[in-house]
């Protein structure tokens, strides 16, 4: 749900920025054409386009990434070559979450002066900020039932028996 009403937004919302420029630039400028205005509406789309990729990743990270490392593993981070398991990486998705979610508000708040239309907008935004402060408060819980341990009070290490690990280095 919560990947599905990102890429609805994403799509919503850039849509809806396509056609408050186009509503602003013809009013400014009426129906001029030329070299400068179609660079302009290149730059524009290009600009549209790149919000489009970024909130989709996004979505897809916190929706994909967010579900394996939360249900599955039960606080763990992803990386390219390594998997970090610890309670610890619960709060990190639930602040990255939650963040994610308000700067989203902010975002579709910001927008909502430039036309009427933009309402649609903060309102769609809104339902998907809620999805994402819904998850990120989920973690935080789930890390607060773990005990809410950043740092454990002991690490313990072990290797296997008896067997050494490399040539002794004497300096």
């Amino acid at each position: 749900l919560q990947f599905y009403m990102g890429v609805v937004t994403a799509i919503i919302m850039a849509v809806l920025r396509g056609l408050d420029w186009n509503n602003r630039h013809n009013d400014e400028h009426g129906k001029h054409h030329g070299e400068h205005h179609e660079d302009y509406n290149a730059a524009v789309i290009i600009n549209i386009g790149i919000d489009v990729v970024v909130r989709i990743l996004v979505c897809y990270i916190l929706a994909h990434l967010s579900w394996f490392a939360v249900v599955r593993k039960n606080g763990c981070f992803c990386c390219i070559i390594a998997c970090c398991e610890c309670p610890p990486v619960l709060l990190l998705w639930g602040v990255l979450s939650i963040v994610w979610g308000i700067i989203g508000m902010l975002d579709s708040v910001q927008d909502l002066h430039d036309c009427i239309i933009c309402i649609i907008g903060t309102i769609v935004q809104a339902f998907y900020c809620i999805i994402l402060l819904y998850m990120g408060l989920c973690c935080l819980k789930l890390w607060i039932q773990h005990g809410s341990e950043i740092i454990p009070p002991v690490i313990q290490g072990k290797g296997p028996d008896g067997e050494v690990v490399g040539a002794a280095v004497i300096l």
